[in-house]
């Protein structure tokens, strides 16, 4: 019998843990977010009162999308695979083809799902919140993404590094969904209830230490089990399991000794706080400018709880002097300066004066990889750990979820004879412009080199031209079928070879039968001399 009350007791510390972020998560999404507000209910009309600057908003959405479009992009294939930390480039073989293949189909499968649009989501909470949860599942044939509310997701971690490999999700679902989805485990009072009666639900996703590999036939059986409980009745609904763990949680600057993290956000928090209210005192000093303060005598003529100034208004008075305007003091433009001051200062914290800003011009191939460099050098250790626990993570469960239901074809014997597992390495915008330099310093160093060659060309028998091609072809990100095969390679140059010999052998048999030609030409020569 499953142990219900200790899930339920877990999640109730994870929660306790968890509630001094909140807070501060709250204001994040506020200023920075408004419509993804998770930790405080605010209605939908409302969202947006007291909110009067939204540059941070503006920065946010700039920045969310120039991470997607730099680590996964739709439009170019950003990851390729090998098999181990073997980084020999050398030369390309059969199983190199079948990765190649593999990641071609593993990259169709991801963007021709909901990836694109839920991945955005995700990547909002990660620079908002500093994490997110994305939830990869198997659904009617084809991957399905869920971005999970991070405010009903809870982590833990059951080693002492501190990766995440245990998941709660506490979720509301009314009663009529749970009979429909769990019709043979429902509790008899919510047979009985109204449809529209809501319950609470657990899902918790955590490693099965029971897990043994010989009983294959049991759904449970896992490395990582799944639980979904009824909270209120105590009833399990579903015991399930997975072969990988499908949640996959990225972190942006992880807190120390913590489980959590801090976004780009809460760089720029303070500033956003300021300039928020200095906008909201310079609207009320320009209304104050533009309306004014004014002075009536109270004599019986002018009722001052009734009167209104506006337009096109009759006021009776004994005398023009009796009603009039006083002049309020103050300069809007020190405020407005600023307010520009503080707005840049979110703009830099953000990096979105580094990026295109919406409704702009495109920029040059150049300023963008000059841009790129300058964002990678600001967050490169951030984006080491994006691409261990966000890109390694979906990749490795796009992998086993695809290859289990076979959708990718089996690998060659060069890959079973290596016995090793499989790495990633991607090619993304941001990760390509770190080796781009190895292209540009080959080409430097070819221009030096040749001017040299002009002098003793037997300095060109130092460089090893295939090795230079296959770094430019990694560098480069080209696909592997762009260049032959190693088998390959060497049947065409061994058929050089032999046409070269050839060709020798056939020059030599020329040059030998003219020979002979030419001596039997001397002896007949000579026997025509010596008849006469």
């Amino acid at each position: 019998m499953l142990d219900v009350n200790t899930h339920i007791k877990r999640l109730s510390t994870l929660k306790s843990s968890r509630m001094v972020h909140e807070s501060y998560w709250s204001d994040c999404y506020r200023f920075a977010c408004p419509t993804r507000q998770q930790f405080l209910f605010i209605d939908k009309e409302n969202e947006f009162k007291n909110l009067y600057d939204t540059t941070l908003i503006e920065s946010t959405q700039l920045l969310t999308s120039s991470l997607q479009q730099g680590t996964v992009p739709a439009n170019t294939k950003w990851f390729t695979m090998r098999v181990g930390i073997d980084d020999d480039n050398t030369s390309i073989d059969q199983g190199d083809v079948w990765l190649s293949q593999v990641s071609d189909v593993m990259f169709k499968q991801i963007h021709n799902s909901n990836f694109d649009s839920e991945v955005y989501d995700f990547l909002t909470d990660i620079v908002v919140a500093g994490w997110g949860a994305l939830y990869i599942e198997l659904n009617n044939n084809k991957l399905n993404f869920k971005c999970w509310p991070i405010s009903t997701v809870y982590l833990d971690s059951h080693n002492d590094q501190q990766t995440i490999d245990c998941v709660y999700r506490e979720y509301e679902l009314t009663a009529e969904q749970i009979r429909n989805t769990y019709p043979d485990t429902v509790h008899e009072s919510i047979t009985r209830a109204k449809s529209t009666d809501k319950y609470k639900l657990i899902h918790t996703i955590y490693p099965n230490k029971e897990y043994k590999k010989a009983k294959v036939n049991i759904k449970s059986n896992k490395p990582f089990k799944s639980l979904i409980i009824d909270v209120k009745n105590k009833v399990v609904l579903e015991e399930s399991g997975y072969d990988s763990f499908p949640v996959v949680v990225s972190r942006f600057n992880k807190n120390y000794n913590d489980l959590y993290a801090t976004g780009q956000v809460s760089q720029v928090l303070e500033d956003s706080r300021i300039v928020n209210k200095m906008n909201r005192l310079v609207l009320n000093s320009a209304e104050l400018t533009l309306g004014g303060v004014w002075v009536a005598k109270n004599d019986g003529v002018i009722n001052v709880n009734n009167i209104k100034l506006r337009p096109r208004t009759i006021i009776p008075a004994n005398s023009v002097d009796d009603i009039k305007r006083i002049d309020v003091a103050g300069n809007i433009n020190i405020g407005v300066d600023l307010i520009t001051l503080y707005q840049n200062r979110i703009k830099r914290g953000m990096m979105s004066d580094q990026l295109t800003p919406i409704n702009s011009s495109p920029l040059s191939a150049t300023e963008v990889s000059a841009r790129v460099n300058i964002i990678r050098n600001q967050l490169s250790a951030i984006f080491v750990r994006m691409q261990t626990e966000f890109l390694n993570g979906l990749l490795e469960r796009t992998f086993d979820l695809l290859m289990r239901n076979q959708y990718l074809p089996q690998p060659p014997q060069e890959i079973i004879n290596k016995g090793q597992g499989l790495n990633f390495t991607f090619t993304n915008p941001l990760s390509q412009s770190v080796k781009l330099e190895s292209v540009t310093n080959i080409n430097n160093f070819i221009n030096t080199v040749l001017p040299l060659a002009q002098v003793n060309p037997d300095v060109l028998d130092l460089i090893d031209m295939d090795s230079i091609v296959y770094t430019l072809q990694d560098a480069l990100a080209v696909t592997p079928e762009a260049l032959v095969t190693k088998d390959e390679l060497e049947q065409i140059r061994q058929a050089k070879a032999e046409a070269a010999q050839a060709q020798i052998n056939a020059q030599q048999e020329l040059a030998t039968n003219q020979l002979v030609a030419q001596e039997q030409q001397l002896v007949q020569n000579e026997m025509m001399t010596q008849g006469q």
